[in-house]
């Protein structure tokens, strides 16, 4: 399921319904625009984990810090798909401005809030005497004592 950084409401929210435009002929397209949008931010998004290191970026659930963070370059990238044929100058920024935040947290250039900790897996034993396996280390060969200061 993808994140929802953006809804219509959030959309209208920030441009006003009425530069949105949605009627009831539109109402369709503009939500599969938001779609769009929504699945490519969180395209980026989860990149950005997986460049900060993060082993489950692609599958932990977004911190809801990270969802607001990035509702703005999602709702200037929808606004100007939106109204495409009478987008000015300063849409236009917004959405360039919007694209390089992306491209730098899809670069690990973005701090991110942290993700959730891995959740154990249930089927794994809580301790190693339930799985009667044992883990250990081998031995160390080239240890101070045995290099001499070296």
């Amino acid at each position: 399921m993808t994140t929802q950084f953006l809804t219509l409401e959030k959309l209208q929210g920030i441009y006003g319904a009425r530069q949105v435009g949605v009627t009831a002929d539109t109402g369709a397209a503009v939500q599969t625009i938001i779609d769009v949008v929504n699945d490519y931010v969180e395209g980026k998004v989860r990149s950005g984990y997986g460049a900060l290191g993060y082993p489950n970026a692609w599958t932990a659930a977004l911190p809801e810090a990270c969802v607001s963070m990035f509702s703005v370059p999602a709702a200037a990238l929808a606004y100007v798909k939106v109204r495409e044929e009478s987008s000015g100058e300063a849409d236009r920024e917004a959405v360039a401005a919007a694209n390089r935040v992306l491209e730098n947290l899809a670069l690990g250039k973005v701090s991110l809030p942290p993700l959730p900790a891995i959740e154990d897996d249930p089927e794994t034993p809580e301790d190693e005497a339930a799985s009667g396996a044992a883990f250990g280390s081998a031995p160390r060969l080239m240890g101070r004592c045995q290099l001499g200061g070296w």
